[in-house]
């Protein structure tokens, strides 16, 4: 019975490791493969190829969403494009963590970007 729940425990935190270490890449390549698949059967007149490459489309943005999520930046422009100027944008992962950038000037008063000493 102990056997059995700790290889269940195991094979789950193995899956998890394994989906956190590789799954972006898998779903972005897997939804470009989609994709590519799904129009191919557009052009061949199925209509399933439709259904295809919108499932990889969805696929193609998962794995840039945990991507983002992962690294706090996007391995693409098109999809940084898409999370920041659709309606995607309140799924953005990357919104809110940096730091905004004013040019009132540093804690010390000074102007300067670098402290320097004068000299």
């Amino acid at each position: 019975m102990i056997t059995t729940i700790l290889s269940s425990v195991g094979i789950a935190m193995a899956v998890m490791i394994g989906i956190w270490l590789f799954g972006d890449i898998i779903a972005r390549w897997s939804g470009v493969l989609l994709i590519a698949a799904g129009v191919g059967y557009m052009v061949g007149g199925l209509a399933r190829g439709a259904v295809m490459a919108a499932i990889g489309l969805i696929l193609w943005l998962a794995g840039h969403w945990f991507f983002a999520y992962k690294h706090h930046g996007w391995k693409s422009a098109l999809a940084q494009r898409l999370f920041n100027t659709s309606r995607l944008q309140r799924l953005d992962p990357t919104r809110g963590w940096a730091t905004p950038v004013t040019d009132v000037g540093q804690r010390d008063g000074f102007n300067a970007p670098y402290p320097t000493s004068g000299i």
